[in-house]
């Protein structure tokens, strides 16, 4: 619950931030910040010490997410769909590894070596941060006002979205943290729980990518609508 709100509830703060001074910035620090947080994990003294990291991680992945999407539709040309959907992807295939890597980590050498993540994770920000510095610096500033604007406008089509996203986060994280509890009960070791909800993550982001590939401007209604509908069983 911690790292969910904390990641999900300080966007849009963090978003105003990418508009004004952005470039590129959140890009690289936000994760940077996750990764030191959450590779400390293993080392914290308690309940409350593994809170604080969390939440930490939370802002860092939070300042991350509005940047890192901009980006990747700037990035993309005329093919935004595509571009969103190597991004989607990309962070699912993250996920997917996150639960199988610490799965075994935990088992085989245990919980406190989770510092193991840092090192390569700090190594692979340093190469983003090279590789996306031309395209930051032609992202634009955005206007004052210009959200403002926007909902006065469109405040029913962000209600729906923002309702949307809602309905489909919770069915995600409910399953994608609650499963895990149930999997243990059954009496299934570490590996085994990572392996299960890496593959169910992972899906999810391999699906989004097909359907930007086959997505066209203007036909997203069909999608969203039949998405939801399959995953009702």
């Amino acid at each position: 619950l911690t790292v969910q709100v904390t990641t999900a509830f300080t966007q849009p703060f963090w978003g105003l931030v990418s508009d004004r001074i952005g470039k590129g910035t959140l890009v690289v620090w936000g994760p940077v910040l996750a990764i030191c947080m959450i590779g400390m994990v293993g080392l914290a003294p308690g309940y409350a010490g593994i809170l604080l990291l969390v939440a930490v991680a939370g802002c860092g992945v939070a300042a991350f997410h509005p940047e890192g999407a901009a980006l990747a539709a700037s990035a993309s040309g005329a093919k935004q769909a595509m571009g969103m959907a190597v991004f989607v992807v990309a962070g699912h295939f993250g996920l997917a590894l996150g639960p199988s890597l610490a799965g075994q980590i935990s088992e085989r050498l245990g919980l406190h070596y989770t510092w193991l993540i840092i090192p390569p994770g700090l190594l692979l920000m340093l190469l983003v941060g090279r590789v996306l510095r031309p395209h930051a610096r032609r992202m634009p500033t955005a206007p004052r006002g210009i959200l403002r604007r926007a909902l006065q406008t469109q405040a029913p089509l962000f209600g729906l979205i923002f309702a949307i996203s809602v309905l489909r986060s919770f069915v995600h994280i409910m399953y994608a943290s609650g499963m895990p509890f149930w999997w243990d009960g059954l009496g299934l070791s570490a590996s085994e729980i990572g392996l299960l909800s890496g593959t169910f993550l992972f899906s999810g982001g391999l699906v989004g990518f097909a359907c930007g590939m086959m997505q066209k401007p203007g036909g997203e209604k069909p999608w969203i609508v039949w998405g939801f509908i399959l995953a009702i069983p």
